[in-house]
């Protein structure tokens, strides 16, 4: 997760942003991210780090770079009917807990589609950040307004999956032994 969707990201940006310079015109970089850049999710970690990490890179670049050579917009869309539920069911990674998450975070009538039309919108604006639904900005919103303790009782209250154990003891001597 964090090497395609974080790494993946810094790439790109390190090897294209300095072409985009030497052009000597206009460009502009859109990076995805998520709502779960502003908010940590129960069994997400990684991937809410990772496009924690995007939203951050993306802004850092905003201030480093000229933005009349080249502009950034990072998109958080919200929730998206992307095929994820099955696609992993075909892989065989699905369990009862994920499948509840999955059937969450694709809702009917989300589309890609919609999703790349407001990125280009937010991009012709000269849009910083673009949060595509509204659970994108309610997030962004309440993160930036509510104290996080409270937050995180009304997801551990309203998402009631089994967390898999983990076994610090077993974790700890790997480490040592490596």
């Amino acid at each position: 997760v964090m090497d395609v969707d974080l790494w993946g990201v810094i790439h790109g940006c390190r090897t294209m942003v300095p072409r985009m310079l030497d052009r000597g015109e206009q460009c502009a970089v859109i990076n995805i991210a998520s709502c779960a850049a502003y908010l940590g999710g129960p069994l997400a970690a990684p991937y809410c780090i990772a496009k924690a990490g995007v939203l951050r890179l993306t802004q850092s670049l905003q201030t480093e770079v000229d933005p009349d050579r080249v502009s950034f917009t990072v998109v958080c869309p919200g929730r998206v009917e992307t095929g994820i539920g099955e696609s992993s069911a075909r892989r065989g990674s699905q369990n009862a807990d994920t499948s509840a998450i999955v059937k969450w975070l694709a809702p009917p009538g989300r589309s890609p589609e919609t999703v790349a039309k407001c990125a280009v919108r937010g991009l012709l604006r000269r849009s910083a950040v673009v949060n595509v639904f509204w659970d994108a900005a309610l997030m962004n919103f309440a993160t930036r307004i509510l104290p996080y303790r409270w937050i995180a009782k009304l997801s551990r209250r309203y998402f009631t999956w089994n967390f898999p154990e983990f076994d610090l003891g077993a974790a700890a001597t790997v480490e040592a032994g490596a």
